[in-house]
């Protein structure tokens, strides 16, 4: 298994329960797209979500970065981001 897969297995893995909670909200969301409350639990989850892949980004990356890998630690760090928004493309979405 490749390293990014593996910590997006992590990410995920580590962070089960803030995942299960920002699909949840999103398919609220989607059920009711006026529903203000919705919105604004579902952006907050959100946040907390892309704060905790940059954090893993920087797990990732930084020991490469060290290294003086600077060009493979961007590409490590979009094919890890690609990653995870195969798997959560509404964190992405604009509401």
């Amino acid at each position: 298994m490749t390293k990014h897969k593996q910590y997006y297995d992590l990410l995920v893995n580590d962070n089960k329960e803030i995942f299960d909670l920002l699909k949840n909200s999103f398919e609220k969301l989607s059920a009711d797209t006026n529903n203000e409350g919705c919105k604004v639990k579902f952006e907050e989850l959100r946040r907390q979500v892309l704060r905790l892949v940059q954090k893993y980004e920087n797990m990732l990356c930084g020991k490469t970065y060290k290294a003086g890998f600077g060009g493979f630690t961007n590409s490590l760090a979009d094919k890890f981001r690609a990653e995870v928004y195969e798997h959560f493309p509404f964190l992405n979405a604009q509401l």
